[in-house]
């Protein structure tokens, strides 16, 4: 299972804050008609997979909170693993891990690689929900501690104070030394799954939070229509990451 950190309002993406101002625009007008907040265990619970589901069938797509068309790809073989696989399918659709080159990683695993089997030397509970993948700082914790026997303390300083290319150097050599039952080729095979994605790892707070606000924003939109409508068309979340347009380019088109 992958441990996701504590979520902190600082760590927000930028398209996140977008989305809170809108969410907020809606709550406001619920509360007005006595509509409270539903809380985020609800959204969780078993009406994820019908929220996941109008989200698939573009439910949200003309609000710029995703890579709708890479979300569309991920988004069934991913979510079938839980909660954190949701998570997962919304970190890789976003800008930051398309750029990266994590989003290519994981759809090859999704949908070019068999299934691992029990002799993978990576943890299946930790890595089920990312197709196998470590793109997260957590699961690179996680198997710091169970693959290599360093603290999740000492992963984690490692992380901020060393280069992708020293921490490999430094997890190679204690597999060596804690690690006799492994040959040359299975200890570089497992530091290479560990740390393909050093140095572009995923928020995975911010992303997890992200994905809880579409979940919130896809119920509004869903279940409470007459007022989540008119709204989506007035208001529009702003990808940050785009590049401006000139006010005279074009007119912009209404969210629906």
């Amino acid at each position: 299972m992958v441990v996701w950190e504590a979520y902190e309002p600082e760590n927000d993406l930028p398209m996140s804050i977008a989305l809170r101002a809108l969410i907020a625009t809606i709550e406001r007008r619920l509360w007005q008609r006595r509509v409270g907040r539903p809380p985020d265990a609800l959204l969780l619970g078993p009406q994820r997979l019908e929220l996941i589901d109008r989200l698939q069938q573009g439910l949200l797509e003309h609000v710029a909170a995703l890579h709708w068309p890479t979300f569309y790809r991920v988004a069934s073989p991913l979510c079938a693993t839980g909660v954190e696989g949701l998570y997962a399918a919304v970190a890789v659709s976003l800008p930051l891990a398309l750029a990266s080159g994590v989003t290519a990683d994981v759809i090859a695993a999704v949908e070019h690689e068999p299934r691992r089997g029990a002799q993978s030397p990576l943890a299946a509970g930790c890595t089920d929900a990312t197709a196998g993948r470590v793109v997260f700082p957590s699961q690179l914790l996680q198997l710091g501690a169970s693959e290599f026997g360093i603290a999740p303390d000492e992963m984690a300083s490692l992380l901020e104070h060393h280069t992708p290319a020293a921490i490999r150097a430094i997890l190679h050599s204690r597999l060596i030394g804690g690690r006799a039952e492994l040959g040359a080729a299975e200890r570089q095979s497992l530091v290479a799954d560990c740390t393909r994605h050093l140095g572009r790892l995923l928020p995975e707070a911010a992303c997890a939070q992200h994905a809880r606000l579409l979940l919130r924003l896809a119920y509004y939109r869903h279940h409470y229509s007459p007022v989540a409508r008119p709204i989506l068309r007035r208001l529009r979340v702003v990808d940050f990451q785009a590049p401006r347009v000139p006010a005279d380019a074009g007119e912009v088109q209404p969210l629906g």
